[in-house]
């Protein structure tokens, strides 16, 4: 005979590969001496990154009484420093485009919080994680310029970020969509 019943069940939502991020970066950026045709560029960068995924009422589970909701919400703030090699093209009406790869270092902290409803009872877990994070970059930019030394820039790039060689078994793939303004010296 089994203590079990319908009524004993208890969720939680764990999330295994995949959560999906959203978020907003600031940074600034500096050219290690003049680049004509390559160079390096230093940057610094914070944002924080969001999550909020939710599956919709599951009904009738383990009984035609018993439906299930779940959610989950995280945010994730990171700081990083990059540093990337550039190749410039040659300028061209007012236009100059760039293909560039780097390398990233970052520490985060991320919170986050899941919530599981079954027959009115809500089961809540909030946790916390600091950890730092390395990855590499590659993209491509448009620089186009107002006068001679000023420009805005647009650039797309993939990143892809490890955390295992921190000890934090954690891999980000992102794509980024940048848009700034620039100073040629």
């Amino acid at each position: 005979m089994s203590d079990v019943s319908e009524n004993d069940y208890d969720g939680e939502l764990i999330f295994k590969n995949i959560l999906p991020l959203e978020g907003e970066e600031y940074g600034i950026s500096a050219s290690l001496g003049n680049i004509s045709k390559r160079g390096w560029v230093l940057s610094y960068k914070e944002g924080t990154k969001y999550s909020d995924f939710a599956l919709e009422e599951i009904e009738k589970i383990f009984s035609t009484t018993n439906d299930y909701l779940t959610s989950a919400y995280g945010s994730m703030k990171i700081k990083s420093l990059e540093i990337d090699r550039i190749f410039m093209r040659k300028k061209y009406n007012n236009f100059k485009n760039y293909f560039f790869t780097g390398l990233k270092l970052g520490h985060a902290n991320l919170d986050y919080a899941t919530e599981s409803t079954s027959k009115g009872r809500t089961k809540i877990k909030n946790k916390s994680n600091d950890f730092y994070i390395g990855g590499i970059t590659l993209g491509i930019g448009l620089r186009k310029f107002f006068g001679s030394n000023n420009y805005i820039f647009t650039e797309q790039s993939l990143s892809h970020y490890n955390g295992k060689p921190f000890g934090t078994n954690l891999i980000i793939n992102e794509s980024n969509f940048n848009i700034g303004i620039g100073k040629e010296f």
